[in-house]
């Protein structure tokens, strides 16, 4: 993998609801894999290649039971990899987190 970071921001977008990662298109990317860490990317906590989902678009919404493993308050970094023929490259990264959802208030879901 070439262009990974040696640090994931510190500041995390808060979320209510799932939120729809995006990034820009990577020429000749065959697909992309979004990874999740709790820790920096130290450890991997979602890829969804060991879900077997793949990703042709340039974005992914974190599904419900995904986010729910995060803990309430506790930043998610996430990254994504384009899948080029001969490589997998970083295109994007962010953090976000999750907050609890206000009845009558809007989220910042997707």
């Amino acid at each position: 993998m070439t262009g990974l970071p040696k640090t994931y921001p510190e500041t995390a977008e808060p979320h209510a609801e799932p939120p729809t990662l995006r990034w820009d298109p990577a020429e000749a990317a065959e697909r992309y894999i979004v990874q999740l860490s709790m820790d920096g990317f130290r450890n991997i906590a979602f890829s969804t290649d060991w879900h077997k989902i793949t990703l042709e678009t340039t974005e992914f919404r974190i599904p419900d039971w995904a986010r729910a493993i995060a803990e309430e308050s506790k930043t998610v970094h996430w990254h994504c990899l384009a899948v080029l023929p001969l490589e997998r490259r970083l295109v994007s990264l962010g953090a976000v987190c999750r907050v609890p959802s206000v009845a009558g208030e809007p989220s910042n879901g997707a």
